[in-house]
């Protein structure tokens, strides 16, 4: 799975297609949905060894209805203008990236840092000994009064941390760290 192929922000990570694959077992899944922002345009792609073709194809013809034309047409035309779209995209996932390492770091609040994708999963346990208590309540807390949406780390298997996607315009996640700031000062 290469879904994040292309938001990735350490220098010459491999395909698995640079990997030698003498029995022809090497399959790579990917789509248009991260690196273009066609997330529910349900288009994505398979490379596989000519000898797994067939039985792939089968897979697909009795699973996948097909993805209609205009779709087909978007995924064309990204692909025309990838070396356009891509640069500015993946500049403002860098600078994002950084300022949301920055906000945390400022708050001292422990986090992971992605090395590709565009999501923070940062310790919040520190703001559960209030009536949060957990992550969903925290979540359902920040939806409601700060119109801010965030992952329950629970979902992850992560019962304290919380993922925080960073795939926004520079404006509009500058105003959101703003009012996250205001209600983790709140909650402290």
């Amino acid at each position: 799975d290469e879904i994040y192929d292309l938001v990735v922000y350490a220098d010459n990570v491999p395909s698995l297609l640079e990997f030698p694959d003498e029995n022809q077992k090497h399959l790579v899944v990917n789509g248009f949905s991260k690196a273009f922002a066609m997330s529910g345009w349900r288009i994505g792609y398979l490379i596989t060894p000519p000898k797994l073709f067939a039985p792939c194809l089968q897979f697909q013809q009795a699973t996948f209805s097909g993805v209609s034309e205009f779709v087909q047409a978007a995924a064309r035309e990204v692909l025309k203008n990838a070396a356009v779209i891509l640069p500015d995209f993946q500049n403002t996932l860098r600078q994002n990236k950084s300022q949301m390492s920055q906000f945390f770091t400022r708050l001292n609040i422990p986090f992971f840092s992605p090395q590709a994708a565009y999501y923070f999963f940062p310790d919040l346990s520190a703001f559960l000994q209030t009536e949060m208590r957990t992550t969903d309540k925290l979540a359902s807390y920040l939806k409601e009064k700060y119109a801010l949406e965030i992952m329950p780390g629970d979902c992850f298997g992560a019962p304290g941390y919380a993922r925080f996607s960073f795939a926004l315009t520079p404006e509009k996640l500058n105003a959101g760290l703003t009012r996250l700031e205001e209600a983790f000062q709140k909650l402290a």
